[in-house]
């Protein structure tokens, strides 16, 4: 499986971090404007890059953690590229009707992790929006059981 963390701040750092760590992940694309603060997440499983494009066109689940304020071009940036994948928001004030109206086609989750992530011990609440399989809430929670319960 391949994950993009778009957004690096300190929840996606601490996001793709631990997703690296899941057997099933082959790979995790990590997005940042400035790439120079990321540099040390470089290794064999993750890459990083300030193209989001670049990080998506190829996930299969794809996991967004920008500020709100950046929601709305991300969303549009890259709303071609997630048909039938699963997107995973981690993105505050923006709801899912908001994500599923900008992403036709994606399959949708809000989640709010804490801090705790950044030490596999954060404690996730999510909701799921339309469209999602028995399979798709299992890789999520899969992906949310990588940084805590």
């Amino acid at each position: 499986m391949i994950v993009a963390v778009v957004g690096a701040g300190k929840i996606g750092e601490a996001v793709a971090r631990r997703v690296s760590e899941l057997s099933d992940v082959a790979k995790v694309f990590v997005t940042k404007r400035n790439v120079s603060t990321i540099e040390h997440l470089r290794s064999g499983k993750m890459q990083v890059t300030r193209v989001n494009k670049d990080a998506v066109k190829n996930a299969d689940v794809v996991i967004l953690a920008v500020k709100a304020a950046d929601a709305k071009g991300v969303l549009e940036e890259i709303a071609d590229l997630v048909t039938g994948k699963l997107v995973i928001s981690l993105m505050a004030a923006i709801s899912i009707r908001k994500i599923q109206s900008s992403l036709p086609g994606a399959k949708v989750v809000r989640a709010m992790p804490n801090i705790a992530a950044t030490v596999g011990e954060a404690i996730t609440a999510y909701s799921i929006g339309e469209g999602l399989t028995k399979e798709d809430i299992k890789l999520t929670q899969s992906v949310f059981g990588s940084f805590g319960e």
